[in-house]
């Protein structure tokens, strides 16, 4: 029931209608009509982009807290969502900048592990 209700404020504080809303989520419009009245849930895939969509937590969508800012800022969950892969993954596929300056690899290792460090304490502590 809070999903439903969250949506359908979120949707109408964006300004959109409901058909808009769907076609930027690439679903019909029943379809997201139906996650409003609370006849249909999303999947997880889907409830993450509606997440992202408005900018918000999926524990804020279904309920589970009143705070609707998002966990982890864009930057913060690109990196998180990098985390699955592999160190060398990471350095293969991204490259890393401070203060304008491209990091070396030695650098790029010593940030990885700094910031695997943050976000195992950050699970520890839930």
């Amino acid at each position: 029931m809070v999903l439903s209700k969250r949506l359908q404020q979120l949707r109408m504080k964006s300004g959109k209608t409901q058909e808009e809303t769907a076609k930027l989520l690439q679903i019909p419009r029943s379809t997201y009509s139906n996650y409003e009245s609370g006849k249909r849930e999303p999947d997880i895939g889907l409830l993450n982009r509606i997440a992202d969509h408005y900018g918000v937590s999926i524990d804020y969508l279904v309920g589970r807290t009143d705070n609707p800012k998002m966990q982890f800022s864009k930057e913060e969950r690109f990196i998180y969502d990098k985390l699955d892969l592999t160190d060398e993954e990471i350095m293969n596929q991204v490259d890393m900048y401070y203060d304008g300056m491209k990091l070396t690899e030695q650098e790029k290792k010593e940030f990885l592990a700094i910031v695997r460090g943050i976000f195992s304490v950050r699970r520890a502590s839930k």
